[in-house]
């Protein structure tokens, strides 16, 4: 098992995958470019160039429940497409996020998810987002407009009231992806 001082930097970290699974980090610990989370599958790690800005893993299937939730320098993330689900509060009050990308492979966005990210301005909602909890973007006061697959199931207060919710075909996405412009 390793200890503070054997375990291996950043560097040669993807090297010693097996390693992580005996370490026990303390909540929230930043180790070289390394955040740990404990969640009810294990402890999981992001990468992280700094703590504004965080490279979630490639391997990672979900951001935990409260990941980064009162990041107060948390300015951009990294979701890659391994990720299916957004758990909730998982950037909650993260006040300098000010804009994310979900990738396609997303299906469920949890309650409270983004809510009190108050400099987040662009959000992009792909047709693989099925549902979107309650208040998932609640207080996010610089959200004007978003536009949501129509068959995505909302959550009650999902946006904040002056946010306008354009609700699309699926198709309409996919065809805008292609670099068309003419959509019928």
């Amino acid at each position: 098992s390793p200890t503070r001082d054997t375990m291996p930097t950043a560097a040669t970290l993807r090297r010693f995958h097996t390693t992580l699974a005996n370490y026990e980090p303390a909540l929230g610990e930043f180790i070289a470019d390394l955040v740990f989370r404990k969640t009810s599958k294990g402890t999981q790690y992001y990468e992280s160039q700094d703590q504004s800005t965080v490279v979630i893993h490639r391997a990672t299937t979900t951001v935990s429940d409260l990941a980064f939730m009162s990041n107060k320098n948390l300015v951009s993330v990294v979701i890659p497409s391994s990720v299916t689900s957004i758990g909730y509060h998982a950037f909650c009050s993260c006040p300098g996020l000010a804009s994310v990308v979900i990738p396609r492979s997303v299906t469920s966005i949890g309650y409270l998810a983004f809510s009190w990210c108050t400099a987040l301005s662009s959000v992009r909602i792909p047709d693989s987002v099925a549902t979107i909890g309650d208040g998932a973007f609640m207080g996010c006061s610089r959200l004007a407009s978003v536009s949501v697959p129509s068959r995505t199931a909302l959550g009650r207060d999902a946006f904040p009231c002056w946010t306008t919710v354009v609700r699309r075909p699926a198709v309409a996405m996919a065809t805008a992806e292609r670099g068309q412009t003419n959509i019928k």
